[in-house]
Parts: C-alpha cells; sequence; structure tokens
C-alpha cells in the first residue's frame, strides 16, 4: 500500500539556507520507503540548491534531528527536478533543510512524494 506524502504543503521560497519548521515536519513511522521528488524554481546567475533530509523521534526542538544518509542531487536550472528514494533507517519525523545555497537571489521548491509500507 503506498500513499501520498507532501514535505511541503505548497511552494517554499527561500533566499538562503532555512530549516523547514519542528510544527511542519511530517511524522513517516508506518513506511518502510519512501520516494520522494523535489520540484525547483531558481533565480540567479548560475543557481544552485543543496537539500538535506532531516529525521528525528520527536519534534520539541532542533537539537535532536540527524542528516540521513540520502539526500537529494542538487538542482539547478538545467535539471529541476530530482527524485530519492529513501531506504535507510529514518526516525519517527522527517522535515527538510536548505543546506547550501550558490549563486541564486530565490528558489522556490516543493517536495512530494509517496511513502511505502513494506510487508
Amino acid at each position: 500500500m503506498a500513499d501520498i506524502i507532501r514535505l511541503t504543503e505548497d511552494w517554499v521560497s527561500v533566499t538562503g539556507a532555512v530549516d523547514q519548521p519542528l510544527y511542519a515536519a511530517i511524522d513517516v513511522l508506518a513506511y518502510d520507503v519512501l520516494d520522494l521528488m523535489i520540484i525547483t524554481s531558481l533565480d540567479g546567475t548560475t543557481p544552485n540548491l543543496d537539500m538535506k533530509l532531516l529525521s528525528s523521534m520527536h519534534t520539541q526542538s532542533t537539537g535532536a534531528w540527524v542528516e540521513l544518509v540520502d539526500a537529494f542531487p542538487s538542482a539547478n536550472t538545467a535539471s529541476p527536478i530530482k527524485t530519492l528514494r529513501v531506504s535507510s533507517t529514518f526516525f519517527r519525523y522527517l522535515r527538510w533543510s536548505v543546506a547550501t545555497s550558490s549563486s541564486f537571489t530565490a528558489a522556490r521548491f516543493m517536495i512530494e512524494g509517496v511513502g511505502r509500507k513494506n510487508g
């Protein structure tokens, strides 16, 4: 069984490094595999957007979040859509983080996909 999951409710606009707010983290405990897609729209001379996925057992503080080994490949204007399969161990909650941002004045992105249960 697969369910549609959205890490972003709508398009997110950023102008630099930023983390998704704790209250917006999604609960992925029911899934064994996540097939995600990021769609980007970048402004700048040679824009590049690097994303991290963070996971934790709770949403009470920012200190307990760990970066997943799986990460989106860098998105740019030549390749604005990237996919990622997260099948390594992850905790109950998942959120995004714009890790680095080079040569862009603004970026908009949306992350959604499918959560799958094995068995």
